[in-house]
């Protein structure tokens, strides 16, 4: 061997030799800091190292698993920071431990706050556990810093009025377990989404923090409140729900279109019928079940399956007067109806004008003899007019046909403006 080579090894073996002492050093070091803060100077944990303990917190949710609106429950994953400061474990006026900045502890050895997840439905216990072995970083100037890591399932007040375009609000509220206000204070370092996950059904808007002291017994307990705000994304439901049950509205009213004697119309208004009832069924389980607010949809719905009912009973009528013998009388309010109005918005008759665009002032007189010619040309069109049960079916399907299809026209555009409104403001009582 050579003199490079023994050179070298000798310089390792006391490379070596030096951390083992810089480690052993080290932690000699910390056990007699650890001997002076809690043994020498007597630390209580029991003790409560200020009058009044500010302690701060902080919530970065990492990803939210389900929020069931049918439930009225938020489960997410996240995790708090609490930190509070602690004048007895203060080190840092003392040269012999420069060289300690940060030590761990646990709740077991050093006083914490004792906190709840005050709304959880899921598990109610102290979030710091005396027995928990989770490490408490404690630094030089007495500061203390503790992370809780948690599967938090929450209560959440569901608002579905605008279901599948609605917003929803869920809070996590943290409250002191023994303390009150006089004795523990909360300051808010807000939300932080650096570690969050986006949610394929819903997406993060939003959060806001609120303080406030709620009653106990014959204390003020003092809690902090998280509001996470969501938005669905509802393309899901617009595809599967949405679509589907428009399509089928504009379909109510085809049943008018078939001929009477294809012998498919009472089938077809029934499927129609039925199928509004599934997707009526399909909406109801993905709703809360609580009368506070109504779901428009819900509405929508059910003023559907309404019209798919009185399509159905219609059909029944105007088959029966297809079906009518000729030597059956027709009722006089059908003939009225037929020459009247009703025939002129069937497209049966041509439309009656009275107004006279070429002249600028109408006088009342002239309207009056004109209306009494025009009835007296109603009365010989009658006479001469041979009404008969064809014409009155033909009648009967063209008036309902333009009927629920203006009514169902003029559905889609009410509903669809209720439900852009919704998704754009993102509307929510709590927002």
């Amino acid at each position: 061997m050579d003199s490079r080579s023994i050179f070298v090894f000798l310089f390792f073996c006391i490379l070596i030799m030096s951390f083992k002492e810089s480690v052993s050093t080290r932690v000699t070091t910390e056990a007699n800091l650890r001997t002076l803060l809690w043994t020498t100077n007597s630390y209580d944990s029991l003790v409560r190292p200020d009058d009044t303990v500010n302690v701060t917190i902080k919530l970065y949710p990492m990803s939210l698993l389900d929020l069931d609106i049918a439930e009225g429950s938020m489960t997410a994953v996240g995790f708090f920071t609490f930190e509070w400061t602690d004048s007895r474990l203060d080190w840092s006026s003392n040269a012999a431990y420069s060289s300690i900045i940060t030590m761990f502890t646990t709740g077991k050895y050093t006083w914490f706050p004792s906190l709840v997840l005050l709304n959880s439905i899921d598990e109610l216990d102290i979030l710091m556990d005396p027995d928990n072995q989770n490490p408490i970083r404690v630094a030089n100037d007495g500061s203390c810093e503790y992370l809780m890591l948690k599967v938090m399932k929450v209560s959440c007040d569901t608002y579905a009025t605008y279901y599948p375009f609605d917003t929803q609000t869920c809070r996590l509220v943290i409250a002191s377990w023994g303390y009150n206000e006089a004795e523990i204070a909360f300051v808010t370092k807000g939300v932080s989404t650096s570690f969050y996950i986006e949610n394929g059904e819903w997406e993060y808007t939003g959060d806001a923090e609120k303080s406030k002291a709620i009653t106990r017994g014959h204390q003020q307990v003092p809690t902090l409140s998280f509001d996470l705000t969501f938005r669905r994304r509802p393309i899901y439901q617009v595809l599967n729900i949405f679509l589907p049950t428009v399509m089928i509205g504009f379909l109510i009213s085809g049943a008018f279109v078939l001929p009477p004697d294809s012998g498919e119309r009472m089938g077809y208004s029934l499927t129609t019928l039925l199928a509004y009832a599934v997707y009526l069924t399909m909406a109801a389980d993905s709703l809360p079940t609580v009368s506070l607010n109504v779901a428009y949809l819900s509405i929508y719905l059910n003023i559907t399956v309404v019209s798919g009912g009185a399509v159905v009973v219609l059909s029944k009528i105007v088959l029966s007067c297809h079906h009518a013998s000729e030597d059956d009388p027709i009722p006089t309010f059908l003939v009225k109806m037929y020459t009247g109005w009703a025939g002129q918005l069937a497209g049966m008759r041509k439309m009656q004008c009275f107004w006279n665009k070429n002249t600028k002032e109408t006088n009342v007189v002239d309207v009056k003899e004109q209306t009494t010619e025009s009835n007296n040309e109603d009365l010989e069109t009658q006479k001469e007019m041979e009404i008969n049960w064809p014409i009155i079916t033909k009648f009967l399907d063209k008036l309902f046909f333009r009927f629920f299809l203006l009514i169902t026209i003029l559905q889609q555009i009410v509903f669809g403006i209720i439900f852009l409104y919704g998704y754009l403001c993102a509307c929510n009582p709590d927002s």
